[in-house]
C-alpha cells in the first residue's frame, strides 16, 4: 500500500510539473521550481474529506430524524382524533341509553305515571337530536347516526293523538306520561 501513496504522489507532482511549463511555455511565466497549484498534503485531504463525509452524515441524520417525527406526529394526531371520536360515541350511546331506559319504565306501568327528562346541551360540542319510533332511538349529531332498538312502543302527542315518530332535541326537557292501557307514551316539551 506504501508503494501506491507513493506512486500516486510521483503521478500527481509529474502532472503539476507538466501544468507548470506548460504555462511557462505558452504565458512566458516563470515560476519557480518548487511551486505547487494549490496542492494540500494528504493528511489535509483527509481532514478535508472526513469532515465533508461527516457533514453529509448529519445532514442525513437530521433529515431522517425529521420525516420519523412528521410520520409519528401524523399517526398520533389520527389516534387522538379516534379517540375523539369514541368519546362522542360514548356520550351519544350513554344518552339514548337513559332515554331509553325511562321510555320502558314509563310505557311499561300499569298506572298512569309521568318522569321529566332533559337532554345534555352538546355532544362533544356538537347539537343533536333524538328521533324515537315505534321501535328505536335514533340519535345524530355531527353527521353521524347512532341506533337503538327498545320495546315496542306506542307514541301520543301533548293532545292525546297517536304518532308514529317524535324527535327530542338537545338542551330541552320533555315530560313522558304513561298512557296504560295502550303501552303507550305521550311525550311533550317542558321549554
Amino acid at each position: 500500500m506504501g508503494s501506491n501513496s507513493t506512486t500516486l504522489k510521483n503521478k500527481k507532482f509529474f502532472k503539476l510539473k507538466k501544468i507548470r511549463d506548460f504555462l511557462n511555455f505558452k504565458m512566458n511565466l516563470k515560476l519557480e521550481e518548487n511551486f505547487t497549484f494549490l496542492t494540500l498534503e494528504d493528511d489535509v485531504v483527509g481532514k478535508v474529506d472526513s469532515k465533508g463525509t461527516a457533514t453529509i452524515e448529519f445532514m442525513f441524520f437530521i433529515f431522517t430524524a425529521i420525516t420519523i417525527a412528521i410520520l409519528f406526529m401524523g399517526l398520533f394526531q389520527s389516534q387522538i382524533k379516534g379517540l375523539s371520536s369514541l368519546d362522542e360515541n360514548v356520550q351519544g350511546r350513554l344518552i339514548l341509553e337513559n332515554v331509553s331506559s325511562q321510555i320502558s319504565q314509563i310505557s311499561q306501568s300499569l298506572e298512569s305515571v309521568s318522569t321529566e327528562i332533559y337532554l345534555h346541551e352538546k355532544i362533544a360540542n356538537h347539537r343533536y337530536v333524538i328521533t324515537i319510533d315505534y321501535r328505536n332511538l335514533i340519535l345524530e349529531f355531527n353527521n353521524k347516526k347512532t341506533r337503538v332498538t327498545i320495546f315496542p312502543v306506542n307514541l301520543f302527542n301533548k293532545n292525546g293523538g297517536r304518532i308514529s315518530d317524535m324527535r327530542l332535541y338537545s338542551g330541552n326537557g320533555y315530560v313522558l306520561t304513561s298512557i296504560s292501557n295502550q303501552n303507550g307514551v305521550m311525550i311533550r316539551n317542558i321549554n
